[in-house]
């Protein structure tokens, strides 16, 4: 009886200079990015976490990677590994093609970050699975291209609001804040203007609940903004600070012109129709 060799995905990386070598803290950020991927495309598989990735094998000459998928325990069935390694290279696939449609919503941005942008310093990535006769995944300058056209295409616009706290502050480069909002993603990233910076300050000093308008932008297949281009910040009452129930008795006497309230919003309903 043969045993099943365990799946096993060959990663590697070719930077642009003439050698073709990695910049180590670009080899460790392309790498987070990739099991941050593959841990999304488990979740849609398995629905939960239930695999370790593991560094089996270094390539020599090149700055390539054998990374296996190992269950955690017993309760993970014995093909999730290979299913992931699967999808994960297929659905790179996809991206390559703008077939967003053809990923994992819940996985579709994750993944995306994989791409190398044009400003990093790596010119390609492959991504073969070890053992299988199919052409390895090769995300080239070609497949860069096709994606970030396809994907800028897909992005959308439009104006609007959010509210929620302001939380974090980034002054460093661009004037960034971040927004937590009622409902939705968990936070969303705003680029604001050196006008509004004392109140993006004071939100942030009195932890003020605020209203953000702006230019929202969606990604594509997400029904959420993940940016927003700030026009004007509104800073909304603490919830100390608005009237109670009690507050409003007595505030309008003769609003119902005598009648019982029942009664007078009946006549109301009966005018709008």
């Amino acid at each position: 009886m043969t045993t099943r060799k365990p799946p096993r995905l060959y990663i590697r990386f070719i930077g642009d200079d003439e050698e073709g070598d990695v910049r180590l803290d670009e080899l460790a950020d392309r790498l987070e990015r990739i099991v941050n991927g593959l841990r999304e495309i488990e979740r849609s598989v398995l629905q939960k976490r239930g695999l370790n990735y593991v560094v089996v094998e270094l390539v020599n000459e090149s700055s390539g990677f054998v990374v296996e998928p190992r269950p955690i325990n017993r309760d993970v069935p014995m093909n999730a590994g290979r299913q992931v390694v699967r999808t994960f290279k297929r659905s790179m696939a996809h991206l390559g093609k703008g077939r967003f449609d053809q990923v994992p919503s819940t996985s579709l941005d994750t993944l995306s970050k994989i791409v190398p942008s044009t400003d990093d310093h790596m010119r390609r990535i492959e991504f073969r699975v070890v053992g299988e006769k199919l052409k390895p995944l090769v995300m080239d300058e070609k497949y860069q291209k096709t994606f970030f056209d396809l994907w800028a295409r897909e992005t959308s616009y439009e104006y609007g609001s959010v509210e929620g706290s302001l939380e974090a502050v980034n002054l460093h480069k661009d004037r960034k804040c971040r927004i937590y909002p009622i409902i939705g993603p968990t936070s969303i990233d705003c680029s604001f203007k050196a006008e509004q910076m004392d109140q993006v300050l004071r939100a942030l000093a009195g932890r003020k609940w605020v209203r953000i308008y702006g230019e929202l932008r969606y990604k594509p297949r997400s029904n959420f903004a993940d940016h927003i281009a700030v026009d004007e910040i509104e800073e909304l009452p603490d919830e100390k600070d608005l009237p109670k129930l009690s507050d409003l008795r007595n505030m309008s006497p003769g609003l119902t012109e005598g009648k019982n309230v029942r009664d007078y919003l009946e006549e109301l309903r009966a005018e709008d129709e």
